[in-house]
């Protein structure tokens, strides 16, 4: 039983680590992404970006920003939690799970955030403009080949040139 526990102690670990490693090079990804520079400052060119739909995707990305944070740092706290949970003598299997469950919740919310956010920036956009940033390859940097395709990724000041550090989701 002593041997099952540590196992299962080392395997949870072991996830832990590659969760941390994943996160430290999204981390990364961020402050490097598309949006930076005079390359995103085309990308709104070519759009045709008007200074209000700029305004409004900044603020939408400002408060996605703002509410992945405080889920970010929710989730980093469960992981502490879980981390605590499993380094007991005596491993408390329903309170590993319930916390897994927490966890997951979190990531969903995340995911959620990112989904809303990108929505809620292509109904910004005029339909001309959605065509044009198809064609652009736009959305692609949300993760999938086309919009609304597979697994939303995070934004970088979502090509517009829009700093980073303040519009970045």
């Amino acid at each position: 039983m002593k041997r099952l526990s540590s196992f299962f102690a080392a395997s949870i670990l072991l996830l832990l680590s590659a969760s941390v490693i994943m996160a430290q090079s999204r981390q990364k990804m961020m402050h490097h992404g598309p949006g930076d520079g005079p390359m995103g400052m085309r990308i709104a060119e070519q759009l045709n970006l008007t200074d209000t739909q700029k305004e409004q995707i900044q603020q939408t990305m400002l408060d996605t920003r703002k509410k992945r944070i405080d889920l970010e740092a929710k989730e980093k706290v469960g992981r502490i939690e879980l981390h605590e949970l499993i380094a007991t003598e005596a491993p408390d299997q329903a309170k590993i799970n319930a916390k897994i469950t927490d966890l997951a919740k979190l990531h969903e919310l995340q995911m959620r955030a990112r989904v809303e956010s990108m929505l809620a920036i292509h109904k910004i956009l005029t339909p001309e403009q959605r065509k044009k940033a198809k064609d652009l390859h736009f959305f692609d940097r949300f993760g999938g080949g086309h919009w609304g395709e597979g697994m939303p990724g995070r934004m970088h000041g979502a090509g517009l040139g829009l700093r980073h550090d303040d519009a970045q989701l």
